[in-house]
């Protein structure tokens, strides 16, 4: 009897700590191999990176490209909302 291959998704590849992944991976206009996964926030919450507190508020809001390892001749890059708030104990 052959065995069933485990179903794969793009979330379970692409899994990181406060975002979840979008089922669909768009391209970029006039890059034919060039793909776009988009990863979306969680939570509402933003954590500190110097100081660790958490905070709820922000003043800015912006969409960051990185570039991941490429797919055979696809480049895959991941698109996700960077946070920009003012945390009063990071001042170093």
């Amino acid at each position: 009897m052959p065995k069933t291959r485990p179903v794969r998704r793009l979330a379970d590849a692409y899994r990181f700590p406060g975002f979840r992944t979008l089922q669909r991976v768009r391209g970029i206009f006039g890059d034919p191999h060039a793909r776009l996964v988009m990863l979306v926030r969680r939570g509402k919450k933003t954590v500190c990176g110097t100081c660790g507190t958490v905070h709820f508020g922000w003043y800015d809001r912006r969409q960051r490209r990185a570039r991941d390892l490429p797919c055979g001749n696809h480049r895959i890059y991941l698109e996700l909302e960077c946070d920009a708030f003012s945390a009063v104990g990071a001042a170093a």
